[in-house]
């Protein structure tokens, strides 16, 4: 990867990597494909955004075609689905991932990683120091 392209930069990729690659050259964050619609949550090292593979070929037509491809960062949005609670929600621990810890409310929005264990890690990556105090 040339690092002089991504820095500063989101990066679109055509499949699921952790996004090391991309932090490690300075950028700032990835858009890459889910995998699956379980209903596990995972932790990235770098802002991440999964989108499904079909929209992949959509966003690179877009980057293709415009000057400056610009991407929306907003703080909220209304969810026509809320107040959903997902299967997983509010019990106990994570069970693929002990090390994340759950808030004990109910919001909209799914995957939404809040803190992560003194005791445990964000990642299998020893610089990666996440955690709540």
């Amino acid at each position: 990867m040339d690092s002089q392209k991504i820095k500063g930069k989101i990066v679109l990729c055509n499949y699921r990597s952790n996004g090391a690659g991309i932090l490690h050259t300075d950028g700032v964050g990835v858009i890459m494909p889910f995998q699956s619609v379980d209903d596990p949550a995972f932790s990235f090292r770098i802002a991440t955004t999964l989108i499904s593979p079909e929209e992949i070929p959509k966003v690179l037509d877009y980057i293709k075609t415009s000057k400056e491809a610009t991407i929306l960062v907003s703080e909220t949005w209304k969810d026509l689905y809320a107040p959903y609670v997902p299967s997983f929600s509010s019990r106990g621990p994570n069970l693929m991932v002990p090390d994340i810890l759950k808030p004990d409310l109910i919001a909209p929005g799914v995957n939404i990683l809040a803190a992560w264990s003194p005791v445990g890690r964000a990642s299998v990556y020893s610089e990666d120091t996440r955690s709540v105090k």
